[in-house]
């Protein structure tokens, strides 16, 4: 008689992650991807990038929580508002992004 164990599967909402590791979103991936590819970009890059063209949720879909995550900094920290404002991709983001099903840069 042989006894097979098989991996308990939870739902979502009961998978925990380990603390300080970021949730990213596939918004979030894609970003990196591209920050990773191109450097620094603008948010108005960002949206041409990504084929859209609502400036609000750029912010609160992509740069938002990706510098919230410390992912992605502000070339300009001091003038969030600058029109010459662009963003690149942290060195914790890179980790992030060659962890993601082990992506090579």
């Amino acid at each position: 008689m042989y006894v097979t164990f098989l991996p308990a599967v939870l739902p979502a909402s009961q998978v925990v992650t380990p603390p300080g590791t970021p949730t990213v979103t596939p918004t979030v991936r894609e970003l990196l991807r591209l920050l990773r590819k191109e450097g620094e970009c603008g948010s108005s890059d960002i949206r041409k990038a990504f084929g859209l063209k609502d400036r609000v949720y750029i912010h609160k879909g992509y740069l938002r929580p990706a510098m919230n995550a410390e992912l992605i900094e502000m070339t300009i920290p001091d003038k969030p508002h600058s029109s010459n404002q662009k963003y690149r991709i942290t060195r914790k983001g890179l980790d992030l992004l060659t962890g993601i099903r082990g992506e090579s840069e």
